[in-house]
């Protein structure tokens, strides 16, 4: 935490040197020293202070696992923080030791408000670097973790490979007993029965949803009218058979690979070599699911 801290002082102080308000360009180079290790410190002293109030007072802690959505949000309310603190700090900073006959930093509310703007700039440069930062952790994050799904998924494979040569899928040792015959239907005659072991995904598509299944390892489809939530409570029997999105229902018995993305994973199946996709709400349960199947 002091790093990160150190390291958006720093951005915050070469905001100042680079553009140089305020009249900093009138002194002399040693006095451009004194200057930029004032603003450093103060950068840093209030880069401490806000996390302080984030972290106790607002409650927010500092969790890269919460992901980028939370830690952008958190980003927010630490730089709105850091604005009004650093702008109290510099227009006291600059009105005490940056001023002189030729430039005028006392206060003043045409100054407090100059130093708003300025402040405004810097944390919005630091605010910048931190996003991509975090993107960048939480991306190589779910990398890591997809790899290590697909060595799960790889391993598996290769136990059951005698199964896999016959043309079976996971699916088909899971569920050996073919009584798991399950029928859909919904407001109009349209239907689709079939064994839980063939079915691969069903995806929403308006007032339908589109059932995909294998039948002799092809892949076939079929629209029917249930709800998704309908479909869910037909379909979501076994442990393997989950909704992993608002508009996805997936067999994770057919997953042949796991794909990182930056919003959670996409699962790309068997038979069909469709990846759907599996959002933030539902990502840590098929991990779990995928490591650990029951």
């Amino acid at each position: 935490m002091i790093k990160e801290k150190l390291v958006s002082a720093l951005i915050g102080t070469l905001f100042f040197v680079v553009f140089q308000p305020f009249g900093i360009s009138y002194f002399d180079i040693c006095q451009k020293i004194i200057i930029a290790c004032g603003l450093f410190v103060i950068a840093f002293v209030s880069c401490l202070a806000c996390e302080y109030i984030i972290r106790y007072v607002l409650r927010m802690p500092f969790d890269v696992g919460r992901g980028p959505s939370y830690m952008m949000k958190r980003g927010i309310v630490f730089q709105i923080c850091n604005i009004f603190i650093l702008t109290i700090l510099l227009s006291l900073y600059f009105h005490f030791f940056v001023s002189n006959e030729e430039v005028d930093n006392h206060l003043s509310v045409e100054n407090c408000l100059s130093m708003f703007v300025a402040c405004l700039g810097a944390c919005f440069f630091i605010g910048l670097y931190w996003r991509n930062v975090y993107w960048k952790r939480h991306y190589a994050k779910q990398l890591e973790e997809a790899q290590l799904l697909n060595g799960v998924l790889m391993e598996r494979a290769r136990t059951l490979s005698d199964s896999l040569s016959t043309g079976a899928t996971d699916a088909d040792i899971i569920t050996e007993n073919p009584v798991d015959l399950i029928t859909l239907e919904g407001s109009t005659k349209e239907s689709v029965s079939l064994h839980l072991c063939d079915f691969l995904f069903a995806e929403s598509e308006g007032n339908y949803v589109c059932i995909h299944y294998a039948e002799a390892s092809e892949h076939k489809q079929s629209l029917v009218r249930p709800t998704i939530k309908d479909a869910v409570a037909i379909l979501c029997i076994k442990s393997h058979v989950m909704q992993c999105h608002r508009a996805y229902i997936g067999n994770l018995s057919h997953v042949a690979s796991v794909e990182s993305r930056s919003s959670g994973i996409g699962l790309k199946l068997h038979h069909c070599d469709i990846v759907i996709p599996v959002s933030k709400s539902y990502v840590n349960e098929v991990k779990e699911r995928i490591k650990n199947p029951r």
